[in-house]
């Protein structure tokens, strides 16, 4: 009798014996990495350069410049009723209406004919204080309007500078 043992030899022979003519085991497949990408150095980013404001059609840019002035000028900025109408660079020499106010307006210049703030305040003089109200507003700028008719001398010193002579007449 066979025993199961003898049975099966031939058999697992027969399998190693196909096996070999394939070729055998063969030594085991290991994946190849896949290559790693060389470090770039990435460029600083260039500055963003700050945008200069646009100007706005009709309006003036600020001024920052704070040289002393060598110059000051006063003139008649504008003359108003009041009620909110008002004369635009209106001649210095026509008489201004009675209860009108009448807007002086100050500009500095510095030694380069630069507009500048000055490194003081502007002052304000008027050669009848007691006969022209004066009321405030712009740094550089004043209100007036006379309690009776009178004509009056209106000037302005700024870093020891005075300023030209502006004479109005109130009716």
């Amino acid at each position: 009798m066979v025993s199961r043992a003898q049975a099966v030899a031939p058999v697992v022979a027969l399998i190693v014996s196909a096996l070999a003519g394939c070729g055998g085991p063969t030594e085991p497949v290991v994946p190849t990495p896949a290559p790693t990408a060389l470090a770039v150095a990435t460029p600083a980013p260039a500055p963003t350069p700050t945008p200069a404001p646009t100007p706005t059609p009709g309006v003036e840019p600020p001024v920052t410049n704070t040289n002393p002035a060598v110059r000051v000028t006063i003139r008649l900025y504008s003359v108003e009723d009041g009620a909110g109408s008002f004369i635009s660079n209106p001649d210095p020499d026509e008489p201004i209406p009675r209860g009108y106010w009448a807007r002086v307006d100050v500009t500095s210049k510095d030694k380069d004919n630069l507009e500048t703030n000055g490194n003081g305040v502007v002052d304000f003089f008027i050669s009848t204080p007691r006969l022209v109200e004066v009321a405030g507003g712009h740094t550089n700028q004043r209100r007036l309007r006379a309690l009776e008719p009178v004509t009056t001398d209106v000037w302005a010193t700024q870093d020891g500078v005075r300023s030209n002579t502006l004479t109005l007449t109130f009716k």
